[in-house]
């Protein structure tokens, strides 16, 4: 299989490299704000969904505190959740069974919350132990026990994933991992002063929507670490993309990636586009010099004449044998059918960078579901 993006130099022969990440770095932006909106989203569907549940009239065996009632309600936070991740997911681990696991998984999970739930309120005061608690440490072990529970989602989400990813083993405690973070911001969250101006509705909303938000994130984050399973032959002809060294410092290589675009903009025309996107590893030295191009593919090399890049490329002299060859920031160049164009660093964003991003549009998420109030009833998703 070729890679997509040519990252990794090879020499003559084709020699195998660490696999590429399982989500493209120039993609992980769009793919974890997809993701985490699509799991945020879903479970405001599911309180939705599980607002019949709520009801007193309801038959023992489905009333709220019940085991079957935690186990109903796990099957359609499992079909909802797990068939809009796998709308974002499939771009990368293009398995439906996702959202088979994600049912039996929910399924589980939460009719084991339920057990633990009802075994305290039954036994829990015959502990003294469990009795002189105070509700601070109430809340931790309760945080605790969810977190264990949900091991059971993340074992069964593992069977698909380890197919596409590795170290796919650390997914076991992703959503136990979730259930932490999403309770320690949140705890946090509610001791902000601006919750004495909200009302009950706005505050509960806003906690619900919060939560959901972060445990997209904590997931989407996670996904954005892990690596493929498969290795990839790549092969470079370029001297220069083979042997230069990397510019690695971000503020340079967004320096060098913005002087790029600018400098391609002024020069292509776009009279002449392809029907489809085409790419380009492009080498830019300090200067903002483009010193060597590697198209992507067989379309992108019959199009490269359509392009600027061959009048643009200004190839430094080879060095002595004793000296290496100029720094190069790589760069990926696409010429879009519209005629436009984009210019990426191949590493793409920084996870860290990545990571406070989409933490604040958590943030304003869960703002946005207090200030409709959305989740009036949220149950026990």
């Amino acid at each position: 299989m070729r890679s997509r993006f040519p990252l990794f130099p090879a020499a003559s022969t084709s020699r195998e490299f660490r696999p590429k990440y399982l989500v493209e770095p120039t993609n992980r932006f769009t793919f974890a704000l997809l993701f985490m909106l699509a799991t945020a989203i879903s479970w405001l569907l599911v309180g939705l969904a599980l607002r019949p549940l709520q009801s007193p009239n309801l038959p023992l065996l489905l009333q709220p505190n019940s085991l079957l009632s935690a186990f109903v309600s796990g099957i359609v936070a499992g079909m909802m959740v797990g068939a809009l991740q796998w709308l974002v997911l499939r771009q990368v681990a293009p398995d439906w069974l996702w959202i088979l696991t994600s049912i039996a998984g929910y399924s589980l999970s939460m009719t084991g919350i339920q057990a633990w739930q009802g075994w305290l309120q039954a036994y829990g005061s015959r502990f003294s132990f469990l009795a002189g608690l105070a509700p601070s440490a109430v809340s931790l072990v309760s945080v605790g026990l969810t977190a264990i529970c949900m091991i059971w989602l993340g074992i069964l989400q593992w069977l698909v994933l380890r197919h596409y990813a590795r170290p796919s083993w650390v997914w076991i405690f992703v959503p136990a991992l979730g259930v932490i973070v999403s309770s320690l911001f949140v705890g946090l969250y509610q001791l902000l002063p601006m919750q004495r101006w909200l009302s009950a509705d706005e505050v509960s909303a806003q906690v619900y929507g919060l939560a959901a938000s972060l445990v997209g994130w904590t997931q989407a984050m996670t996904l954005c670490a892990l690596r493929r399973c498969t290795t990839f032959s790549l092969r470079l002809e370029n001297p220069l993309l083979l042997e230069a060294p990397e510019i690695t410092q971000t503020a340079q290589v967004r320096r060098l990636a913005r002087r790029l675009f600018n400098q391609l903009n002024r020069t292509w025309e776009g009279e002449v586009t392809c029907e489809r996107p085409t790419s380009y590893l492009v080498g830019v030295t300090e200067l903002g010099e483009i010193a060597a191009y590697e198209p992507e593919n067989s379309l992108a090399a019959d199009y490269a004449v359509h392009t600027p890049l061959p009048t643009l490329v200004t190839p430094p002299p080879a060095p002595p044998k004793t000296e290496a060859y100029p720094s190069l920031a790589r760069l990926q160049v696409t010429f879009l059918p519209s005629g436009s164009l984009l210019v990426h660093d191949l590493r793409g964003s920084l996870l860290l960078d990545l990571a406070w991003k989409l933490l604040l549009v958590s943030i304003g998420f869960g703002w946005l579901v207090g200030f409709f109030k959305l989740p009036l009833i949220l149950g026990r998703a």
